[in-house]
């Protein structure tokens, strides 16, 4: 469409029908600057060029359109604040005013939906007259927006409920929910869902269905409202939502984005953005890894009983591996490749206790069936790899993974003997699990784990006659995600006794049991928040983990500290 590399490749076809091809060089298809001009170079071409009859919009990719340039949004949330009111709003147009314009044309569009298309993605597709969707089981759809403290920008308020109503609208909206193909066809979000192979022909399909039939008169520029204050991302869809509904839909597209600007003049929205897009997404890089093949994983064993084997081997099959579970010694044999038709297992996940006499012992045992080609990993929260390894055959095949139940993260922790094969392959099962990979130092505890500890002796500390209901409660009102009781609930006594040994864990049980009888401090969730930091601050300074920025995220997503704040020493907030 210009001279210059283009994210919006632009074919016609002989019946009138272009074809709109979203292709970012060297990365997935987002919204920036260089997408916004090649779209609105398109609306032009639709509206003077009588020969383009019709337009089928689809992505070169294995998605379709998955959000905005992470630094582009960030530069808007930390600028917002400062912005003038007429500034800010021509700040967050161009987007949804190209959406409107396309939507205007007169002509039929239709999306060729060749995967997932999330926030500003599902916002074009629902521009567009109608949605075919590929029948991939990766592909999803729906407004991730509300985890930033935002909300849709481009339509996505307004659109929706007229298609879906109030309540199918408000499921998708509220809570960030995605949902499958099938389910979106189930609600009528898309029209059609056929292989990835027909998307292309069944939208262009419907075009030429359309096209005898008569369009719409192109739109009239709207109306402006000026930014309008709200108490939470939540509220401002409810607002956008409900008010919405009631006015014509230039009129709502205005309120939507009066709401957005609302909300980015809040100073939290930047640190979501600059923490949950932007340093996750260096995170999930892994750049530390070794330049190896990535492994091409298809089973797995995983060893130990309870709450922590049960969470690795439900991860693993929902990543779509192979997953054979033994709960101690006696179970290895059945992994022996001539029980399994000559197949390797390719994993072992050792979520045995945290002994360490027990589990060298148990791993020694496991080597002798599975053979030297079988990576070991532990993925208990405490011991060292390098001591464990000391009564192992093939040292350099053994790795710290560390899964927590109720994280996207895993902590991968290489002993002095860890080869580099090894690690690669822990990095490569920790994304196949959809987890974001953390390098961790082989110290006395992993990362999370020392966290986790702390946070359940300040439990403790709070007093023997204060509720665990009442700490719990303290403990959200701070903004954490879980209280620490909740915590100990979760990860059953096992797991505390991993993490706090015998006596700690029998104090807990003992504090889960009592009747409340006295409130806790006012002051209980900072002082929660306080042990937590105390104990980050001593794990870095023992070199556990490498920088500051890689503890903060590790927090955030693996424990559950308020991503608003930037962070247990700030690394992501505000600057």
């Amino acid at each position: 469409m210009t001279d210059h590399p283009s994210p919006l490749h632009l074919t016609l076809d002989d019946d009138g029908i272009a074809l709109a091809t979203l292709d970012a060089p060297g990365r997935a298809n987002l919204v920036d600057d260089a997408l916004v001009a090649a779209l609105d170079e398109l609306a032009a071409i639709l509206e003077d060029r009588e020969e383009v009859r019709g337009l089928v919009i689809t992505s070169a990719k294995g998605h379709f359109l998955l959000g905005r340039e992470p630094l582009g949004l960030l530069a808007l949330a930390d600028a917002a604040p400062g912005l003038a009111d007429d500034a800010l709003l021509a700040a967050i147009a161009p987007y949804g005013d190209i959406l409107r314009r396309l939507e205007g044309t007169a002509k039929p569009i239709a999306a060729a939906l060749s995967g997932s298309a999330l926030g500003p993605g599902l916002e074009l597709a629902l521009a567009c007259g109608y949605r075919v969707a590929t029948d991939h089981p990766a592909a999803q759809f729906g407004f991730p927006d509300q985890r930033l403290g935002l909300m849709p920008m481009a339509g996505g308020t307004q659109r929706l409920p007229r298609l879906l109503g109030w309540v199918g609208a408000h499921g998708l909206l509220s809570g960030g929910h995605m949902v499958t193909a099938a389910a979106a066809l189930e609600a009528q979000l898309v029209n059609e869902v056929v292989p990835a192979s027909h998307v292309r022909a069944a939208a262009k399909a419907w075009v030429r269905g359309r096209l005898a039939q008569r369009a719409e008169p192109p739109f009239v520029v709207g109306q402006k409202r000026k930014p309008i204050a709200v108490a939470s991302a939540t509220a401002a869809i409810d607002t956008a939502v409900s008010q919405g509904l009631s006015l014509a839909l230039d009129e709502g597209l205005a309120l939507e984005r009066a709401l957005a600007a609302g909300l980015l003049r809040r100073g939290e929205v930047a640190a979501l953005v600059r923490t949950l897009v932007v340093a996750k997404g260096e995170a999930d890089k892994a750049t530390w890894r070794p330049a190896l093949p990535v492994a091409d994983l298809a089973r797995v064993a995983v060893l130990g009983r309870g709450p922590a084997a049960d969470a690795v081997a439900l991860a693993a099959r929902r990543a779509g591996l192979d997953v054979y579970v033994v709960a101690d010694a006696d179970g290895l044999d059945h992994l022996a490749p001539a029980r399994l038709g000559g197949r390797k297992i390719e994993i072992l996940f050792d979520a045995s206790r945290e002994d360490l006499a027990a589990k060298r012992a148990l791993l020694a045992a496991a080597e002798a069936v599975l053979g030297d080609d079988t990576l070991l990993a532990l993925t208990g929260p405490r011991l060292r790899v390098g001591a464990v390894a000391q009564g192992l055959s093939w040292p350099d095949r053994l790795v710290g993974l560390h899964l927590p139940a109720d994280g996207g993260v895993a902590e991968v922790v290489a002993g002095s003997a860890t080869s580099a094969p090894a690690l690669s392959i822990a990095i490569d099962a920790a994304r196949r699990l959809g987890r974001t990979p953390f390098r961790v130092e082989d110290g006395e505890g992993r990362f999370l784990g020392r966290l986790y500890a702390a946070y359940l002796r300040a439990a403790l500390d709070l007093g023997p006659t204060v509720g665990a209901a009442d700490v719990d409660a303290a403990a959200r009102g701070a903004g954490l995600a879980e209280g620490p009781w909740s915590l100990a609930r979760r990860l059953g006594y096992a797991g505390v006794t991993d993490l706090l040994g015998e006596e700690g864990a029998a104090a807990v049980l003992a504090a889960l049991k009592r009747p409340p009888d006295d409130p806790p401090p006012a002051d209980a969730g900072r002082q929660l928040m306080a042990a937590v930091r105390t104990a980050m601050v001593t794990a870095l300074a023992e070199g556990l983990v490498n920088d500051a920025a890689s503890a903060d995220l590790l927090a955030v997503l693996g424990f559950g500290w308020p991503a608003a704040s930037g962070g247990p020493l700030g690394s992501f907030a505000r600057r």
